[in-house]
C-alpha cells in the first residue's frame, strides 16, 4: 500500500490555511531563511522573491500533506492491529474495505536491496552489510 503525500495535498492546505496564514508564514520563512541570496536556482541564480516563496510554500503543503499521510497509514495500522488474526488475507480485505489499493513489490532481501524497484531512493539505502 502506499501512503503518497501527493494524494494528500488538498487535506494539507484546508489544515494549513487552519492553523496558520500560510502568507505570513511563506513571507516570515523568506526573512527568517535569509531572504534573497538564500534561494537559487538550479544553475545558483538567485531566485525571485516571488518564486522563492512559492517554494516554501510548496515546502510547507509537503511536509503537512507527510504528516496527514502517516497520521492515515497509522490509523491503517491500528485498525489491522485491531483485528483477531493479522494475515495477509485481512490485510488486503481491510485494504478493500478501506478504498487502498495493495501493490505488490518483487522480492528484495537486505543483502540485495531495493535497486530494480520505483521505492523513493531513502528505501533503497542498504543498511546490512
Amino acid at each position: 500500500m502506499e501512503f503518497s503525500a501527493s494524494n494528500f495535498l488538498a487535506e494539507a492546505e484546508k489544515d494549513i490555511n487552519q492553523k496558520t496564514n500560510l502568507t505570513s508564514y511563506t513571507d516570515g520563512e523568506y526573512i527568517r531563511r535569509g531572504g534573497t541570496n538564500t534561494f537559487k536556482d538550479t544553475n545558483g541564480v538567485p531566485l525571485a522573491e516571488k518564486v522563492a516563496k512559492e517554494e516554501i510554500k510548496n515546502e510547507a503543503l509537503t511536509h503537512f500533506a507527510l504528516m496527514s499521510a502517516r497520521r492515515k497509514a497509522a490509523e491503517f495500522g491500528n485498525k489491522l492491529l485491531d483485528q483477531k488474526q493479522q494475515t495477509v488475507q485481512t490485510f488486503e480485505k481491510l485494504a478493500a474495505a478501506e478504498g487502498y489499493p495493495v501493490k505488490l513489490s518483487p522480492p528484495f532481501s537486505a543483502s540485495q536491496g531495493l535497486d530494480d524497484t520505483n521505492f523513493p531512493s531513502r528505501l533503497r539505502t542498504r543498511r546490512c552489510p
